[in-house]
């Protein structure tokens, strides 16, 4: 399987009589285990692929396994793999991925997901970082910019775990807030990723209150690209951001935000501020994007 070829783990096949449980995989750092386990059900085949849905796959399943999954003692993933294009993708089982039809339950999996890029996220889980994450959610709200803080709590009504992972990293990132940023925009976790633009947001955030200005346009344009209803806003935020390190692409931004929902004024004011050639007076201010 591709998480030995992939990730350069170690794949256990479970017995038979482990039902629910079709594998483990151990993280290896350089081929050394380091006994951190996530236990695997594995689906092959392309029938597996015929419930699709918007931006991947459902997967259906019953009480028992529901039962079982959520109450294992390790993290639980769904795997499946698409044996003719060689390719797999993954859901971990949790609490508020699962969601229940009245008769079964069900779980998307991602298309984003993709098991050869899953070491990052697999590896958190494996390490216990959601549970860690947490757990120390409320003291690292603390040390965060009131606005960030603000945009942290949105998300963690819908995406807990995500949002005190995210909290987590930019906490413990605060010394060198570009560099978090940027290695946040590098790797594009799952965790960061899913959430319809909402931990982008928060990053952008982030990055304006450090004045982080390109980086939080970087942030801001990758939220505006899974944020439909804030798309126009989040947009012309990332056009007066971008304005001090690259005016083309600031107007680039202005321009494609300025005929949607809701922008009129960040638009009226880059505009300005494009003409005039001022230094920008502030931030581009998150609540209103």
């Amino acid at each position: 399987m591709s998480v030995h070829r992939d990730l350069r783990w170690i794949f256990r096949e479970q017995p038979t009589t482990d039902t629910g449980i079709d594998a483990q995989v151990e993280v290896a750092i350089d081929g050394v285990p380091t006994g951190r386990l996530i236990a695997l059900q594995i689906k092959s085949g392309p029938s597996w692929f015929d419930d699709e849905s918007d931006g991947g796959w459902t997967f259906r399943f019953d009480d028992r396994l529901a039962h079982l999954w959520l109450g294992h003692a390790l993290p639980v993933m769904v795997v499946l793999v698409d044996t003719d294009a060689g390719t797999a993708f993954w859901q971990q089982v949790t609490a508020s991925t699962v969601q229940s039809t009245g008769i079964r339950n069900k779980i998307l999996i991602p298309r984003r997901n993709s098991l050869a890029a899953a070491a990052i996220d697999w590896g958190h889980v494996a390490s216990g970082l959601e549970q860690r994450s947490a757990d120390r959610y409320e003291s690292a709200l603390a040390v965060l910019p009131p606005s960030t803080v603000e945009l942290l709590d949105e998300m963690h009504d819908r995406q807990a775990t995500d949002a005190a992972v995210l909290a987590v990293h930019l906490a413990e990132g605060r010394s060198n807030p570009g560099a978090i940023c940027r290695a946040l925009l590098t790797a594009s976790p799952a965790w960061l990723v899913r959430g319809g633009g909402a931990g982008w947001r928060v990053v952008g955030s982030y990055a304006s209150e450090h004045n982080e200005l390109s980086i939080s346009a970087d942030s801001l344009e990758r939220a505006a690209g899974q944020d439909e209803a804030r798309r126009g806003r989040l947009l012309a935020a990332a056009g007066l951001n971008a304005m001090q390190d690259d005016p083309t692409r600031s107007r680039r931004l202005l321009l494609e935000a300025q005929f949607l929902p809701g922008t009129q004024l960040l638009v009226a004011i880059g505009w300005l501020i494009s003409i005039t050639q001022r230094e920008m007076p502030h931030r581009a201010s998150f609540r209103r994007a």
